[in-house]
């Protein structure tokens, strides 16, 4: 994946807590519409943070956007403001107790040609025809 995306990997931006005690750790590291945030709690209980999907994070495209939780689930995240919420807006989202969360930020798309599951695990498969 780094060799992937290596122009976004060059720059780090940081929000919210410095790495110490008691503190959440956010950062990123994006450019335009695409990037990737990093939300770290080493602490034994868990907090809600605030993530600024705008320049302070490296985001400075238009519109809305789309969040996928890559670790420690693989799942499209419902954030309080939907499941698109607006580049510029500034997300809630929680920070488990002694948990990375890493999520990709990339444009929502135009159109969808299949159904998605927001906020948790999971598919959406195609059932047999004739059942009820």
């Amino acid at each position: 994946m780094l060799k992937d995306h290596y122009a976004l990997w060059r720059q780090t931006y940081h929000v919210c807590d410095d790495p110490a005690p008691g503190g959440v750790e956010v950062y990123s590291h994006a450019r335009d519409g695409h990037g990737f945030v990093f939300v770290v709690n080493a602490n034994y209980w868990s907090d809600v943070v605030r993530i600024p999907l705008d320049e302070r994070l490296g985001f400075s495209a238009q519109g809305g956007c789309e969040i996928m939780e890559l670790y420690p689930s693989d799942q499209w995240v419902l954030a309080p403001e939907g499941p698109t919420p607006a580049y510029g807006a500034t997300i809630t989202l929680d920070a488990p107790a002694q948990q990375v969360r890493v999520l990709e930020v990339k444009p929502a798309p135009t159109s969808l040609d299949a159904p998605r599951v927001y906020g948790i695990p999971g598919v959406v498969e195609r059932t047999a025809r004739d059942m009820c």
